[in-house]
């Protein structure tokens, strides 16, 4: 096959190509020059044939006025039926960002299979068992089948991507999945983009396997059932792969092979892999992604636009942060970075195996710290490196087994440390209790918390010593997450040896801050919300309200902390009041259909008319809802509230200083205040002064 000059595929003699009639071509409202660089993108949207992959870009135009949908080639699951819509010198409407710089390439697939009668497509009645597999997508963190891609139809786009290339020297510098750099689910888990793009470009920006097969094994299509084997022989030791997908102890693998023909892909035991962790990351002057020492990039997914601000950079970040996920594997991070509605992202993640991702380049702004303030400094993603470690946290202890576990998954008792966290209460000492006794109770609840792994430590020291290296004139100090957003964040929690970590990077164990002593007898502190200033005139109603207290909610405040609410039914009279309660303390609110339902009830009986008459619903649909705790209930009029923290006299006390605005200053204390630590508030500016003799 070739690419003549009217920059259409043709068929050459030998050629198996077939050029069905689908039914004509597909408008492209936006013809326009290529760019001096280009990419090929590929799509596989579901279809039942190569004339259904084509009818799904045959829509009506737009009402907004935006272009049609167009792509350049349709490939059918055949291996030889080819349907050319666009030349390949002009631009199609396929990738919104790519349009102007890249081939769009649709592959007939049947996409994501059901186990219903609801789609075309069943995988109990047309696909047998060696032709899928169960994965989530990059873009989910949900398991579901998706069909394999005959390998004749990868072959197929192989040899054309090779025409184009050879078409277009220098050209086409790099391939990617659509759900790389879109929220779309396709191609899918099933298309070994690594290894396509390995095989096509050779080692690369983008090559970034970092894996191996430590024996031969089978590949299964379902974790853990021998009778889903996907081919008829095993993978050879010594095989690069790359990792897809995790679930409990399995691996789903792609092959890594640049010689052969084989496109193959499955899950393994993950003892049989080999994460290869002996590798040298650094940064290259001028850029800001992470590399090895060999030239290969850390595998990089793009995050959504939403996690980062767009337009801006920090090419000299200040601060190292660090996290943990919360979570039991990489993928569901990789979604809810990938995912619009999340709105957070950070610049990498460490698997417990080793493995890196990489969201943003390092000078990018990251959602990562949410309101964060250190040393004078607030909103740190403006100016800091978030580095994710894929973690469960602290852990939920079962009182009748003892087991620990997060998320319905159960840690083996090796896999679990204990610890306080600083913010975590611990019991006080008794009046008249020995020392051993203290010891003893306290140790009795001392929280469990995942471990860290070696590779994962081991890799996380690597990355950060490289970050410091490339950005030595600006880094200054490595913080955890907790220390930066002090309200609720624990991690990277106590097993995170931060001390370790700050004395390689700067050869000392304790983080630089400037220390100050409150000068004045006060009980006067109050609370942090998102660093809005002390509201002192704030009052409460002298009645409390009881828990499972029914509300409307009237007004919610942007930051979620406080809503004004109608207190309508709740055990103590005096409590039937308007004000503001913590919208933590609120049940999850009805859904829109019930409340609707039940508004036109009412509506109908009020009119004497039944269940079924009444007049129509009222677009205004009360939010009711019940709260969880007991708590104060704060006087409308008077503003969002700011309580007042109850800590004691804070004569003496040592701080260090967040901000400063004006009369009011946000401190965090330095020693624990009644069985916490890393306490945060808001204390008048006249009452701190940095010498302690005053």
């Amino acid at each position: 096959m070739r690419i003549n000059d009217q920059h259409r595929l043709e068929k050459e003699d030998g050629d198996l190509l077939e050029f069905p009639d689908v039914g004509g071509g597909i408008p492209n409202d936006s013809p326009k020059p290529q760019e001096e660089r280009r990419a090929i993108v590929i799509h596989a949207s579901a279809s039942a044939s190569l004339s259904g992959a084509v009818n799904n870009y045959r829509v009506k135009p737009n009402k907004d006025g935006s272009p049609r949908r167009s792509a350049h080639l349709f490939i059918g699951r055949d291996g030889k039926s080819v349907f050319q819509a666009v030349p390949f010198n002009t631009g199609a409407n396929h990738t919104r960002g790519y349009n102007g710089k890249s081939i769009g390439i649709q592959l007939e697939y049947p996409g994501q299979l059901t186990d219903t009668f609801a789609l075309p497509f069943n995988k109990n009645t047309v696909f047998a068992s060696n032709q899928y597999l169960l994965a989530s997508s990059i873009n989910s963190s949900t398991y579901i089948p998706w069909t394999l891609f005959p390998e004749g139809q990868l072959n197929l786009l192989f040899k054309i991507c090779q025409a184009l290339r050879m078409k277009y020297p220098g050209v086409f510098t790099d391939v990617i999945a659509a759900d790389e750099v879109t929220s779309a689910p396709h191609p899918g888990p099933a298309f070994p983009i690594a290894q396509f793009r390995e095989r096509l470009l050779g080692v690369t920006e983008k090559s970034y396997v970092l894996q191996e097969v430590r024996h031969a094994v089978s590949l299964l299509g379902q974790p853990d059932n021998p009778a889903s084997a996907l081919y008829p022989a095993p993978l050879p030791q010594g095989t690069r792969v790359t990792i897809l997908n995790e679930k409990g102890d399995w691996y789903l693998v792609s092959e890594i092979n640049t010689q052969g023909a084989s496109w193959r892909i499955g899950w393994v035991k993950k003892e049989s892999i080999k994460v290869i962790t002996d590798f040298t990351p650094m940064i290259r002057p001028n850029e800001h992604v992470l590399r090895t020492s060999e030239g290969r990039r850390i595998q990089y997914i793009q995050a959504h636009p939403n996690g980062y601000d767009q337009g801006k950079s920090n090419p000299h970040p200040e601060y190292i942060v660090m996290h943990f996920t919360t979570g039991m594997k990489m993928e569901s991070t990789i979604s809810t970075f990938k995912n619009p509605s999340s709105g957070v992202a950070t610049h990498l993640l460490i698997g417990r195996d080793g493995r890196v991702v990489q969201f943003l380049p390092f000078d990018a702004i990251a959602h990562h710290s949410g309101y964060s303030w250190w040393e004078g400094k607030s909103n740190l993603n403006r100016m800091s490196i978030g580095i994710e470690l894929d973690n469960a946290g602290l852990l939920i202890k079962d009182r009748r087994t003892g087991a620990w576990s997060r998320r319905g998954m159960t840690f083996a008792p090796e896999r679990v440390g204990r610890g306080y966290h600083e913010k975590q209460f611990r019991p006080l000492r008794r009046p008249g209790e020995s020392e051993l006794d203290y010891k003893r109770r306290f140790a009795q609840f001392e929280p469990g918390w995942e471990k860290f792994t070696d590779a994962q430590i081991e890799i996380a020291l690597k990355v950060v010593k490289a970050l410091c290296e490339r950005y030595k004139h600006s880094v200054i100090e490595i913080l955890g997450h907790d220390v930066v957003n002090l309200r609720n964040r624990y991690d990277p929690g106590p097993l995170f040896d931060m001390a370790k970590f700050r004395f390689e990077l700067f050869q000392r164990t304790e983080p630089n801050i400037k220390e100050y002593t409150i000068t004045h007898n006060t009980e006067e502190l109050y609370a942090n919300y998102r660093g809005r200033t002390p509201n002192p005139k704030q009052t409460s109603f002298d009645a409390r309200l009881p828990v499972n207290s029914t509300v409307i909610v009237r007004k919610q405040e942007e930051d979620h902390d406080y809503v004004l609410v109608d207190v309508i039914a709740s055990k103590n009279a005096d409590a039937k009041v308007r004000g503001w309660i913590q919208h933590a303390s609120l049940s999850d609110p009805e859904p829109r259909y019930l409340r609707a339902l039940k508004r036109l009830m009412q509506d109908a009986i009020r009119k004497g008319k039944g269940a079924k008459g009444g007049r129509a619903v009222s677009p205004n649909i009360p939010d009711r809802r019940k709260t969880t705790i007991e708590q104060a209930i704060f006087r409308p009029g008077e503003g969002s509230p700011t309580p007042p923290m109850k800590e004691g006299n804070l004569l003496g006390k040592k701080v260090r200083i967040q901000m400063v605005r004006g009369e009011w200053t946000l401190v965090v204390f330095l020693e624990q205040l009644n069985g916490r630590g890393g306490v945060e508030g808001w204390i008048r500016t006249e009452y701190l002064s940095p010498d302690p003799n005053l």
